[in-house]
């Protein structure tokens, strides 16, 4: 009978420390289903971050596109308009040229009306019936404002 009672008590003992092994397991296997939940809980909070991030980066990436398309025709626009004022500018100096050309041409024409003037006046002078019949000129052509004229011309060449 004491080794059935020695037998009993090693297996009570035997199972008290199952018990308290089964204890420990059941301990450590909550604490690590709770770690396992906060993880997974993390886990959708980075991943609902990412997603925003993700569609923060879209929108960005959107708005860069649209401000590079932008940003293309301003630079167009802006090439257009430079060539256009180098076109005026070109405009603009074979205008001037012209305008050069014409003062020279009507100077020359001036000096050509006032020595035909005087050479009239000093036919007018030698006879009477020479001047009679010469055509008076217009008062803006007058040989008093020739040179007023030739002087304008000379002043912008």
């Amino acid at each position: 009978m004491d080794a059935i009672k020695k037998k009993m008590q090693a297996m009570k003992l035997e199972k008290d420390n199952a018990m308290d092994r089964a204890d420990t397991l059941e301990q450590q296997n909550k604490e690590a289903n709770n770690r396992a939940e906060k993880t997974e809980e993390e886990i959708r909070i980075t991943q609902k971050k990412m997603q925003q991030v993700e569609n923060e980066l879209d929108q960005v990436q959107e708005q860069l596109s649209v401000a590079n398309n932008k940003l293309d025709e301003k630079e167009k626009a802006l090439q257009n308009s430079e060539e256009e004022v180098h076109n005026l500018q070109k405009r603009m100096q074979q205008l001037e040229n012209d305008l050069d050309q014409v003062q020279e041409s009507l100077l020359k024409a001036n000096i050509q009306l006032v020595e035909k003037d005087k050479a009239l006046s000093n036919v007018s002078e030698a006879g009477p019936v020479a001047g009679a019949g010469a055509p008076r000129l217009h008062p803006e052509l007058a040989p008093s404002r020739i040179p007023e004229a030739t002087n304008v011309a000379r002043s912008r060449a």
